[in-house]
């Protein structure tokens, strides 16, 4: 059994170097193949737009993410934003759905979200059709 951290992109080597083997992995956001998903759709379009499909992995999924949370503590934290403004429009934001994907925010819930992706990737480096297991989406 081999334990790693990694990004996609060293996921997908992984799965090179080791032909023989399928790999296991967790994940805070869901793949990218989880389409009926409006911010995968978003993340989907938008990279094709101004960077290129490449773009579109685990890592710009929670990028994409954590902008659109900045977003809406930013707008909600008013014209004169500061760190204490932004603290606090993050603890008020409650439950807030970014296309799908929750986030739940409070004055004592700091994490936004409890979501595990568990998966698997192929020999050849590509996600299985079905996915193992998902809390929190």
């Amino acid at each position: 059994m081999t334990v790693a951290t990694l990004s996609s992109a060293g996921l997908t080597q992984l799965t090179r170097l080791f032909r023989d083997r399928m790999i296991g992995y967790t994940s805070v956001v869901p793949p990218l193949d989880v389409t009926r998903l409006a911010i995968v759709r978003d993340l989907q379009r938008d990279a094709d737009a101004f960077i290129g499909p490449e773009a579109a992995t685990f890592e710009d999924l929670e990028s994409y993410i954590n902008l659109r949370l900045c977003t809406e503590a930013v707008r909600r934290a008013g014209p004169r934003a500061d760190g204490q403004r932004l603290a606090d429009a993050v603890e008020s934001l409650g439950a807030l759905d970014l296309g799908g994907f929750r986030l739940v925010f409070g004055r004592d819930r700091h994490h936004g979200s409890d979501c595990v992706e568990i998966g698997m990737r192929a020999r050849d480096g590509r996600q299985p059709v079905q996915r193992i297991a998902n809390a929190g989406v």
